[in-house]
């Protein structure tokens, strides 16, 4: 694995690519054994609309070329279920991850919560436990130089980049209303809420925002969209609401969403 044009405060104290970072090229070797389960009882793989899927990940670093034995275990429930011209999916999923010594999980071995199927009141990887660091003084052209300063430095001097977790727990809830006479699996409305929790369970780990004790214990948003299937694939729109936003950490009350493939 290479690590490329990395986020500095992404970075734990304590884990290895925090002794590499400063290599020209930095570089590790990962081995171990990695199994996925999927137990599919959906009416249908690609166009469902009721039933029930399970999945697993199991992800085992042995130690013997990377020198970090990790466990790392995924699992989660989707159940789609019909009520009338309405329909309901539930969606629960979890996560956790260790390392043999309880030292800080590397990069890529972590977790990460907000976005489009996940938390939708939240931006990509926003939710969690955070670094806090200044904001880089760049050199800008004299005509951009005010657009910056009220864009993105008047609220504060510096910025917050969520590291991600150890261990995490979601759940999703949704209902599907259709379009007038549309079938409710072509086009429908939805009505949709979001509850999760990202942390770390090692106590190795410290970041800006544990130290200072600004983590809520859980995070919810909730929100509304529209779903409609294509011949070549369904496309999801949503506009997540965050009802108690940090605004300190650059969240915002309304985040919309775009996504294809999945409904």
């Amino acid at each position: 694995m290479i690590l490329d044009d990395c986020e500095p405060a992404l970075l734990l104290v304590g884990e290895p690519w925090t002794q590499l970072s400063n290599e020209e090229n930095p570089a590790r070797w990962w081995s171990g054994l990695q199994g996925t389960v999927v137990l599919d009882y959906r009416d249908d793989p690609f166009s469902p609309t009721e039933g029930v899927v399970f999945s697993g990940d199991a992800r085992i670093g042995d130690g013997l070329i990377n020198n970090l034995p990790t466990v790392r275990l995924t699992g989660g429930m989707t159940w789609l279920q019909p009520m009338g011209r309405l329909k309901t999916k539930s969606s629960f999923s979890w996560g956790i991850a260790r390392t043999n010594d309880d030292s800080p999980l590397t990069l890529e071995e972590r977790f990460f919560l907000g976005g489009s199927n996940s938390m939708r009141g939240f931006a990509r990887n926003q939710v969690g436990p955070a670094n806090s660091r200044q904001w880089t003084n760049f050199e800008f052209p004299t005509q951009m130089e005010g657009v910056v300063q009220e864009g993105f430095y008047m609220d504060s001097e510096s910025r917050w980049v969520p590291t991600g977790g150890d261990s995490f727990a979601l759940v999703n809830l949704e209902l599907h209303i259709p379009f007038g006479n549309i079938d409710v699996d072509a086009a429908s409305f939805v009505l949709f809420s979001d509850v999760g929790r990202l942390q770390y369970i090692s106590e190795q780990v410290s970041t800006d925002s544990i130290a200072q004790g600004l983590d809520p214990w859980l995070r919810y948003s909730t929100g509304l969209g529209m779903r409609y299937t294509t011949p070549v694939g369904p496309i999801a729109f949503d506009i997540g609401v965050n009802p108690s936003p940090m605004l300190e950490r650059g969240e915002s009350y309304v985040v919309p969403h775009l996504s294809f493939g999945s409904l």
